[in-house]
């Protein structure tokens, strides 16, 4: 008996899951603020300099000493910086993004 109840409601729920709805969806409504397309943040523009450099120096490594002068940097300047960016959990997340980390 118990076999045969178990067998009804999983055919009862099979029919159930395959029947089509005749309900027709709600209509379109206008966009309320929580579902927007979330704003960008404006990078703030030292960070930006920085991870420009960094993509310059990254891609012309032979180029660094003269890329880190022309930005007035030292090596020490710049991985001084770098250990600045690790340290800030949004800084951080924001030039792994542009670097494609």
């Amino acid at each position: 008996m118990r076999t045969h109840t178990l067998s009804v409601l999983l055919l009862a729920l099979a029919a159930c899951a395959t029947e089509t709805s005749t309900v027709e969806p709600a209509p379109p409504t206008e966009a309320t603020p929580t579902e927007t397309a979330p704003v960008e943040q404006a990078v703030d523009p030292e960070l930006q300099a920085f991870i420009d450099l960094a993509i310059a120096v990254r891609a012309n490594p032979d180029n660094a000493a003269t890329l880190l002068e022309q930005a007035g940097q030292s090596a020490d300047d710049f991985q001084a910086k770098l250990l600045d960016i690790a340290a800030d959990p949004t800084a951080s997340a924001e030039y792994a993004r542009q670097l494609g980390h």
